[in-house]
This record gives structure tokens, C-alpha cells and sequence, in this order.
């Protein structure tokens, strides 16, 4: 069986968790399965990841024809005061043939469809799905957040792709609702689940206390707190660079937890190659610990992998993350954490474990006392890590059952 992995890749931290993960799954469910992802390009690094982990390549670009068609659109369009059709750089793109050599596709996008988002990446998953359909192969939207689908004018393009999945799973009850709202459907027909990635594993413990130990931290007598910046946090925050808000509130906290005898690493989520020169979150962090000009807050550098992300993150006393699944792999290793988020996703999944008061919104943070947050968290953090362990039984569980329902439904459809 080969399958298609739709939204995975190895820039974002968490699409590798979550790319990785469904591939030792379904591996274990179903013995010889093979992967692979549609990219437009990626660097060599990537390209070697993708080596590394047997994930095989496949480049869809667009035509010259579908170019050239998209050029002519917006000259004829635009003096008349009508968009161009989104789909149309790909339409004539080879991305339907992509589906004659798999047997399934998996969205494993994590948040790609909701007022946020553009057009573009719905219009690619409606091309998708149109051969999929004609084809008779199934398309499997795994746990993820949706909506709000608030723009009258994309709600027939987002309805075309959640109303066509054989299976499609919301990642929250929030979701859920959007989701039915768009679908005219009844809430309760649409399956929540947890977010695979919960069952996504870490490299060992050794290796994220030697990228401490690296970084001047000694794990055993150093209490360490990561930070993890969102660069679309950010974007939607007021000013640029030390001006930007919600830069100046992590320096803040960066510096008064330092201040207060802990260490702290910044750690990137989304890196980029280095020689694409692209704004990442290690902009970010390299930002954030140089102006708190502190000995004790250093940002991580380099090209870790998710596993290893995972690992050093296991290792920290908290973590006030600002991506999703940093958030994932600090819960799922029993860290407490606190959110600085700019979606419904983050209040969905603190509150799944009972820690709704440690989630702020971006909009949030000029009048929130960040300080005060960290130190109810860090005197509430023996009891937090006891709920965490307990909830994550159930999710952990959930996330098993997932898998046992999307092998059962690929098996039936080989």
C-alpha cells in the first residue's frame, strides 16, 4: 500500500511530529506501507530528511500552460474588479496524476482551512479530492483544527473539502462546531479525537540533556524554562522588530525568570534552511535572547529534528509556548506549560487538561502580568503534572483508537 501524506513536511517541527508518527502507526497496523508527500520544492536538508526516513518525494510544480493562464486572469480580471480563481495556477498542474500511484490520502495539515488561511491551500485539497473521488480512493482528514469559516465567499470552497473526506476528524469541540455550522450536519456526527502527535516519540533523554548541557545548562542542579515563539504571533501583534509587542513582552518574561534563578531556552519550532534566508522562529529567538541580556537565556540554533525538539523539552522545569505542538510535546512528556496563543486551538487544548487559566491570547498581552502567570504555574506544577499523567491515558488511548479506525477503512478500500 502507498499513501499519500497531504500537509506534512519537515520545516514545522509539528508536521514532522506528525508526519513521523502516523508512519510507525500505520506501519504497525498494516505492515508494508509506504509514504510519500507532494512538495513544490525543499532544500537539500529536507530533501535528505526525507531520504532518512524513507519518505519519498513528489515535485508537482505548475505548468508554463497554468502560468501563463494565471497571468492572462489578472489582466483580464482585475481592470473589471474580479479575483483570479485561486485553483487556476494549479488546475492545469499535474497534482491529479500524484493519485494514480497511491492507494489513500491522508491530511495531516494540522490547521489549514478557516478564515486564517487564503484560498490557495483549499483549492489545492479540492484538486485532490476531485481525483480522489473519481477514483474511488480514500481521503482522510486525521484530527485537526477548523474554521472559523466566518467569509461568505470561501464557505462553498471549504464545504467542497470537508464535506468530501471518507473520514474527517475535528481536533476540538470548537472545531467541531465551526465544522458543523459549515456542513449543516449535527455536532455529534462529527468524530473529535486528539491530536496524533501526542503519540509521536522523543529521541532519547540523553540527547536533549546534552543540547542543554551545550548550551550551558547542567540538567540536575539547573531548573530549565523553554520558550517558544510563533512567528505568526508576531505577525498579528502591533510593531516590528524590538517594537513588536509581543516581542518586547518575551524579553520581559525571558528576563524575569532568568532574574529569578532558571535558566531559559528559546526554542524554534519552524527553521528553514539556512540558505533560503526566510524569517523563521529562530529569528525569533535569537532576537528575544539577545536584547534580554542575560547569561542565563540562550536560544537554540542549529537544524534539531522534532524528536529531538521533543527531547530537550521533556527536560524543562515549564514551557511557555506560542506553537501548537511545542505545547504537544511538553504536555505529552508531563511538562506543565503556558500558552500565548492567537487561535481557538490553544484554548481547546489546555482546557482538555483542565489548565484553561494558563492561556492567553495575543491580543492579551499588554495588560497581562505575564510574571504573575508563570509563578501560579510554577507553584501549581507538582499538581499539574499529576493531572497531565492522568489525562494523558485517555488521550493517549483516543489517539490508538484513530489509528485502529483509519487502518480498518484503508484495509477495507485496498
Amino acid at each position: 500500500m502507498r499513501v499519500l501524506l497531504h500537509g506534512a513536511g519537515f520545516v514545522n517541527k509539528g508536521a514532522e511530529a506528525m508526519l513521523l508518527t502516523v508512519k510507525r502507526q500505520l506501519q504497525q497496523r498494516l505492515g508494508d506501507v509506504s509514504f510519500c508527500v507532494l512538495e513544490r520544492s525543499v532544500s537539500p536538508d529536507t530533501e535528505g530528511r526525507h531520504r532518512a526516513e524513507q519518505i519519498e518525494l513528489v515535485y508537482e510544480k505548475p505548468t508554463a500552460w497554468s502560468r501563463l493562464r494565471y497571468l492572462a486572469e489578472g489582466v483580464i480580471r482585475r481592470p473589471i474588479g474580479l479575483a483570479r480563481d485561486s485553483r487556476s495556477m494549479y488546475h492545469f498542474a499535474p497534482l491529479a496524476s500524484a493519485i494514480e500511484s497511491v492507494d489513500a490520502i491522508i491530511d495531516i495539515s494540522g490547521y489549514a482551512y478557516g478564515a486564517p488561511w487564503g484560498p490557495s491551500r483549499a483549492a489545492i485539497t479540492n484538486i485532490l479530492l476531485d481525483a480522489a473521488t473519481s477514483r474511488r480512493k480514500p481521503y482522510i482528514f486525521l484530527p485537526q483544527a477548523w474554521g472559523p469559516f466566518d467569509q461568505p465567499h470561501r464557505r462553498a470552497q471549504y464545504r467542497r473539502v470537508a464535506g468530501r473526506g471518507t473520514m474527517l476528524f475535528a481536533r476540538d469541540r470548537q472545531s467541531r462546531a465551526y465544522l458543523s455550522g459549515l456542513l449543516s450536519t449535527q455536532s455529534a456526527e462529527i468524530e473529535v479525537a486528539p491530536d496524533v502527535a501526542f503519540r509521536f516519540d522523543s529521541a532519547d533523554v540523553k540527547v536533549g540533556q546534552t543540547i542543554l548541557n551545550e548550551l550551558g545548562f547542567s540538567i540536575g542542579s539547573d531548573q530549565v524554562v523553554g520558550i517558544a515563539p510563533n512567528r505568526k504571533v508576531y505577525e498579528r501583534t502591533c510593531g516590528s522588530g524590538l517594537e513588536n509587542e509581543y516581542v518586547r513582552a518575551l524579553i520581559d518574561i525571558s528576563r524575569q525568570i532568568a532574574e529569578s534563578g532558571y535558566g531559559v531556552v528559546l526554542i524554534p519550532h519552524e527553521i528553514q534552511a539556512a540558505s533560503t534566508g526566510a524569517f523563521d522562529d529562530r529569528i525569533l529567538c535569537a532576537l528575544v535572547a539577545a536584547e534580554a541580556r542575560h547569561p542565563r537565556v540562550r536560544a537554540l540554533a542549529g537544524q534539531p529534528t522534532a524528536a529531538e525538539l521533543k527531547s530537550v523539552i521533556s527536560q524543562l522545569a515549564c514551557l511557555i509556548g506560542s506553537r501548537f505542538h511545542t505545547l504537544v510535546a511538553a504536555l505529552s512528556s508531563r511538562v506543565p506549560v503556558m500558552a500565548l496563543g492567537w487561535s481557538h486551538k490553544y484554548v481547546e487544548l489546555l482546557e482538555e487538561f483542565g489548565c484553561g487559566e494558563f492561556v492567553l491570547d495575543h491580543t492579551e498581552l499588554q495588560s497581562a502580568d505575564l510574571g504573575r502567570r508563570f509563578a501560579t504555574l510554577m507553584t501549581k506544577r507538582d499538581m499539574i503534572r499529576e493531572k497531565l499523567a492522568h489525562e494523558l491515558v485517555r488521550i493517549e488511548s483516543a489517539v490508538d483508537t484513530t489509528f485502529d479506525k483509519v487502518a480498518n477503512t484503508l484495509t477495507r478500500a485496498a
